[in-house]
């Protein structure tokens, strides 16, 4: 009979992993027979989304760049109209406001007037400053000599159209200057609202570097490649310049090269005609739409190609187009205008779609090149991993259910899983006292039986355990009611300590502050006294003379250049000492509790160095600072001195043994995103890993014997981090000197 029934499972057990084997093929051909259709679909439309939201981050960089460049010409624009009309005041002027914060894209800029406006007697009077080679602005006055002149230049020409405080962006050229490609922002002077008022231009000049690198960029993140025209379709960037660019030599010799039009290129390389046809078709459609406005006035385009003899009358209706900006209707959701499918593209050499995004304001293409292949290479990839998954997994399932199926544990394992889980019950509900009662006490010689035995065991062990812990729990209340008290006791003790220590630490730092002022001082008071014996002795020498009637013109002479030098040293050095005051005063009174106030970093600092200056000049210990002057911040000066004099200190009697050792200490300060960063550093002999751990531990020192206190870096690290809101950091490799960083947020203006 058992015989029998073994044979029955085995034959049910078989019959079971065939139909899970072949359950197993057709969920696998389903997958792949869907991820082959719509799923292919699917995956492709959820790239395309992604490749669009590349794109529109791209375009509102671009976007976000050119308002930058458009508010920096517009503020030019707004300085000039209210300066005099004075060379001197705009030499002086207009080269700050041009540098905008030493932004090297920035190539130049300047100013523009209109005929005979600045002088009535000069019909060209531009301010022009552009960058050398080192990046310094350099003025240029080419354009005020005899030659050629700028009023009827493109980018003059068509911002007399334009509203008020718009920026016009030209199309990409060369620099004259610097020979590199690069676009300009133009926006109107106008003396009121009217554009009747127009009185000149002012100007700022954009490289293309930057460009290149935003598109070298996105390639990286599409898996194809992305290129930048202007509203001529003139090329900003691309894959590969050279190929985009027309190279030549000016009459001095020197190597030219400004960017071709995209249907010049798709001229040489037939396989980018399709691309130059939807751009083509894409500035046609803005010309369409730009004829259907309300505002359209076709004399705006006649007049543009009439004023100027850099462009024909095509390119003068398409920038007219530009300036009423018929785009600025359409929905802002994206800057996606059109995708373009590509048989064969030129440099990917495979079927690939083409994602043409435009850019407000500039009207400049973003396109975005990307292979079909990688979109269907998701979803084969997605196919495959699917389909080994599910394999795997229902290889796993099929030989548990086999190894299941012929063991006969049904029984004795769903009585034990009953014993466990009423064990579990009673011990979540704690009563412990029914455990006993869920013991099995059933012997077998096989696996089953040694886990009856186990779970017996367990039991027991349970209530042995929370009898146990019952007791403990009695002894370690009283235990904890005890330490408690003990513990209150002993916070409250070390409190006071703490703040004794900490007074104590800074009463001597400022005796050591103290002993340096009194240093000297003593000596430029001593040179006074001396000067003002001198005066003295003078004095009663020419009573005497008086008083003989013997007083001669060079003996007066004398008298009075010996009385007037020993003036000069007296109040020289009582001045030199009243300085001294004056920074004794700075770093020596504790500030710790001053208040918010504004302060000049690099200034404090020197009160620092120069006061502690008696402690350092009988050693070869050389103080560099690197911090920049003028450099204003609402913080508390109190504690900056306070932590730069814990440092010095440090590093005079730490690292280089009380001024025995030569080295150096170099302070370095910037400001960045309103946060002071703080590099201090020496060469002394720096620290071992077990001191460099305990650093900022209160108490600890290496120089007790010498009367170190060990609060010195608690101190410092505590006044950064809970005074100042910062942090403060330190490394260190013994026999290399130690370096601090310390970094706190501060105040530019307190509006």
């Amino acid at each position: 009979m058992i015989k029998k029934s073994v044979k029955w499972y085995n034959r049910l057990s078989f019959q079971g992993i065939i139909g899970l084997l072949f359950f197993a093929l057709l969920l696998v051909f389903g997958i792949i027979f869907i991820m082959s259709t719509t799923g292919k679909k699917l995956v492709y439309v959820e790239s395309s989304k992604l490749i669009e939201q590349i794109g529109n981050n791209a375009v509102g960089r671009l976007t976000a760049r050119s308002r930058e460049i458009a508010a920096l010409t517009k503020s030019l624009a707004n300085l000039v109209k209210h300066l005099p009309k004075s060379e001197t005041v705009f030499k002086q002027t207009l080269p700050d406001i041009i540098n905008f914060n030493n932004d090297l894209d920035v190539a130049g800029g300047g100013f523009w007037p209109e005929p005979y406006v600045f002088h009535s007697n000069k019909e060209r009077r531009s301010f022009f400053w552009g960058r050398d080679p080192n990046g310094n602005l350099k003025y240029y006055d080419d354009y005020n000599q005899p030659g050629p002149g700028y009023h009827h230049e493109e980018w003059y020409v068509a911002v007399r159209h334009t509203k008020p405080g718009t920026c016009s962006w030209s199309e990409s050229y060369m620099d004259p200057y610097s020979y590199q490609p690069m676009v300009t922002c133009t926006v109107g002077v106008f003396q009121n609202d009217s554009q009747n008022s127009f009185s000149g231009t002012t100007t700022i000049d954009l490289k293309l570097e930057g460009l290149h690198s935003l598109a070298e960029s996105l390639s990286k993140k599409t898996g194809g490649y992305v290129f930048i025209l202007d509203r001529n379709n003139k090329f900003l960037t691309f894959p590969q310049p050279n190929l985009v660019k027309r190279i030549s030599k000016d009459k001095q010799g020197k190597t030219t090269q400004e960017f071709i039009l995209a249907s010049e290129f798709s001229n040489k390389y037939p396989l980018f005609l399709p691309l130059s046809n939807a751009f083509k078709a894409m500035n046609n459609d803005i010309l369409t739409q730009y004829r259907k406005m309300p505002n359209y006035d076709p004399n705006i385009a006649i007049k543009i190609d009439r004023d100027s003899y850099q462009i024909d009358q095509a390119k003068a209706e398409l920038l007219a187009a530009v300036i009423a900006d018929p785009l600025k209707l359409m929905q802002k959701q994206t800057y996606l205008y059109q995708k373009v499918a590509l048989e064969n593209d030129l440099f990917l050499k495979t079927a690939s779609t083409a994602f043409i995004f435009y850019v407000p304001y500039s009207y400049w293409k973003l396109v975005i090149v990307k292979p079909n292949s990688e979109i269907n290479a998701v979803a084969y990839n997605i196919i495959k991993i699917l389909s080994i998954y599910v394999l795997a997994t229902m290889l796993i399932i099929m030989t548990l259910a086999y190894l299941s199926f012929n063991r006969f544990l049904i029984k004795p394992l769903s009585k034990t899983t009953d014993s466990i889980r009423q064990m579990a019950t009673f011990v979540g509900e704690k009563q412990f006292d029914k455990l006993s009662h869920l013991k099995i006490k059933h012997k077998r010689n096989d696996e089953i039986g040694l886990l009856i035995k186990v779970f017996d065991s367990l039991i027991d062990h349970v209530i042995e355990e929370h009898n146990r812990l019952e007791e403990a729990n009695k002894v370690l209340d009283a235990k904890v009611i005890e330490r408690t008290a003990e513990l209150k006791a002993k916070i409250e003790e070390l409190t006071r300590a703490h703040d004794e220590l900490v007074q104590s630490e800074k009463m001597a730092s400022l005796g050591r502050l103290v002993a340096g002022f009194a240093h000297e001082l003593n000596t430029p008071i001593g040179v006074a006294v001396g000067s003002a014996s001198t005066l003295q002795t003078q004095a009663k020498q020419l009573n005497e003379l008086l008083e003989q009637e013997e007083v001669d013109e060079d003996d007066l002479v004398s008298i009075l250049e010996t009385i007037d030098q020993a003036a000069t040293l007296t109040l020289s050095n009582l001045r030199r000492a009243s300085g001294l005051v004056s920074s004794f005063k700075r770093t020596a009174v504790d500030q710790t509790s001053e208040d918010v106030r504004q302060f000049d970093v690099k200034f404090t600092i020197e009160d620092v160095i120069h006061t502690l200056h008696n402690k350092f000049k009988r050693t070869a210990i050389e103080i560099q600072l690197d911090c920049p002057s003028n450099l204003l911040i609402y913080s508390i000066p109190g504690s900056l001195e306070q932590i730069l004099t814990n440092l010095m200190m440090n590093s005079l009697v730490h690292g280089f043994d009380d001024g025995k050792n030569s080295g150096q200490i170099r302070i370095s300060v910037h400001l960045k995103n309103a946060r002071l960063h703080i590099d201090y550093s020496d060469t002394g002999k720096g620290m071992t890993p077990e001191a460099l751990e305990k650093i900022f531990e209160p108490f600890f020192t290496t120089h007790r014997a010498h009367g170190g206190s060990g609060l010195g870096m608690y101190i410092s690290y505590n006044i950064v981090t809970s005074q100042l809101n910062g942090t403060m950091t330190c490394e260190s490799t013994l026999g290399k000197g130690v370096k601090f960083k310390i970094e706190f947020p501060v105040k530019l203006s307190l509006s």
